[in-house]
């Protein structure tokens, strides 16, 4: 069980928490690819995940203040959130054209246009499949923050114990994560809570980790 700093607590991210989970991401990711689709394509894909993985949409408060926020999800969620943010993405890229000519960007979304094609190969269906057993199940962590006047204050390591926590209550016993290879300070924080460095996928800029988890 995750403890925390005297005034702080963690609960379930709700609907009304968007705006300012969004501003939190803006300010930490400022040159991110879903920072650059704007805000109503990021107040989208949080409310995503919201309704499709409540469990695992957490914030954190300083004296009911939010001051950070993780989510995860059990099953691939690129694809998902590329199909239920369709019309805010291709608002973005109508607002802000160069982003089809980033390469990471476009092979990125190069795999996700696939995922709007109904063939799927068994293998894929059963770990995206919520219901499926635990030991099949693939579960990430999708993204952290904890916003810049809050950090340095151990929230950051809190908050991820509390979300390592909710895929334990699931049954889920292994995350995976991806972070860009550049973000030293969240590589750190990774480390420190013994998630392995599994890959550096040079050619996207981004490192892959895993983490066991005992149930």
């Amino acid at each position: 069980m995750s403890e925390f700093p005297p005034n702080i607590t963690v609960r379930r991210m709700s609907l009304n928490d968007i705006n300012t989970v969004v501003e939190i991401h803006i300010e930490q990711f400022p040159d991110s690819r879903s920072t650059s689709l704007g805000r109503i394509y990021l107040r989208k894909m949080y409310r995503w995940f919201v309704e499709k993985q409540s469990e695992l949409s957490l914030v954190i408060l300083d004296s009911s203040q939010i001051v950070g926020f993780a989510v995860g999800a059990i099953g691939g969620y690129g694809r998902k959130i590329f199909r239920y943010t369709l019309g805010e993405i291709a608002l973005g890229i109508l607002l802000h054209p160069g982003l089809l000519f980033k390469k990471r960007t476009f092979q990125l979304w190069q795999s996700y246009l696939k995922g709007l094609l109904p063939a799927r190969s068994k293998a894929a269906s059963q770990s995206d499949d919520i219901d499926a057993p635990a030991a099949d199940r693939r579960a990430s962590l999708c993204s952290i923050a904890i916003a810049r006047s809050a950090q340095g204050r151990g929230l950051g390591k809190a908050l991820l114990f509390a979300l390592e926590d909710c895929f334990r209550d699931m049954g889920i016993a292994q995350v995976m994560l991806s972070v860009q290879s550049s973000n030293l300070p969240a590589r750190r924080l990774y480390e420190s809570c013994q998630w392995e460095n599994q890959a550096d996928l040079a050619e996207l800029g981004s490192t892959s980790y895993r983490k066991r988890l005992v149930c």
